[in-house]
């Protein structure tokens, strides 16, 4: 899970918003802040997982059953649509793994 954090709106967070790794929204009276850069590194780490089961095939088969744990949980990932969908462009080349192997 990304690192969230929930503050009341007249809270100081400034030292967050400086980094540029943030993004809040405001819900009711609080603010929901949410480190972007932890989903950013874990859409490029499902799609890093997607070029090496494209490249390696049969190579790559070993490692399918636990990369495929790891990634059908993120099919459902509600913070961020990037990771969503770069867990679904993996799952195509594990099948090809599969059937390669």
């Amino acid at each position: 899970e990304p690192e969230i954090k929930v503050t009341d709106i007249g809270e100081d967070d400034d030292e967050d918003e400086e980094s540029g790794n943030t993004e809040s929204c405001i819900v009711g009276d609080k603010r929901v802040t949410i480190h972007t850069s932890v989903l950013e590194e874990k859409s490029t780490a499902c799609n890093m997982l997607c070029c090496y089961a494209s490249e390696l095939k049969e190579g790559f088969y070993p490692y399918v059953q636990q990369v495929a744990e790891l990634l059908v949980p993120l099919l459902k990932f509600v913070y961020n649509e990037d990771v969503r969908s770069s867990a679904a462009q993996c799952l195509p080349e594990l099948v090809e793994c599969t059937v390669a192997a």
